[in-house]
């Protein structure tokens, strides 16, 4: 029986001081929250844009392109590979010594043009999520929430979302980065000029 109850004790005790150190984590935060709306409101309209960037990717990876384009750049972004190859028949003779060493290629990849911000393709969609709801809607929530009347439940979730919301903001940068480099004019006219070569990997 002592030993049930010093483990109930124990488990009180630690829950009691992570309920100190998860109200400790959210009244931090949320004393510097201010400072976070004017930094993610720049981060989404000010000088980085954000949202107009997302709108602008939006447009270009479902009516921006064929079908069969924007299914190369998908594939290429799930790689992380932002080269773009041409195939170049190989004359017999090297038909020939590429068979004897078992390789039964009949094609040369040469590389004629580099992607820029290929893994936009797919992570843009991410930054709707990141913008509209973790970086805004959660905010406004996390804002007003009492942490001394919070549920432990309740606790937990918002000292982990607390937790993460430095690197969530460092995530959106980054996409938002990288989708600025896909939209470039010069990104837009190298995918089209290429777009019969983009299927080769």
């Amino acid at each position: 029986i002592f030993g049930v109850d010093f483990k109930t004790l124990e488990n009180q005790f630690n829950q009691d001081m992570n309920i100190q150190r998860y109200r400790e984590k959210i009244k931090t935060y949320q004393s510097r929250i201010e400072s976070y709306i004017e930094n993610i409101e720049n981060l989404k309209n000010g000088d980085i844009g954000g949202i107009a960037t997302y709108e602008k990717i939006k447009w270009f990876m479902t009516k921006g392109f064929e079908t069969k384009t924007l299914h190369a750049l998908e594939r290429k972004a799930k790689l992380k590979d932002n080269r773009i190859f041409e195939l170049q028949k190989m004359d017999n003779r090297d038909i020939e010594l590429a068979r004897e060493s078992g390789n039964y290629e009949t094609h040369n990849k040469v590389e004629i043009g580099l992607l820029m911000g290929i893994t936009a393709a797919i992570d843009y969609k991410k930054l709707k999520t990141l913008l509209q709801v973790h970086l805004s809607e959660e905010v406004d929530k996390f804002k007003s929430i009492d942490a001394d009347t919070l549920s432990y439940k309740d606790l937990q979730f918002w000292h982990n979302w607390a937790n993460r919301l430095d690197k969530r903001i460092a995530q959106a940068k980054e996409i938002i980065g990288e989708c600025k480099s896909f939209l470039n004019d010069k990104n837009i006219s190298t995918i089209r000029s290429y777009k019969t070569h983009l299927g080769n990997i």
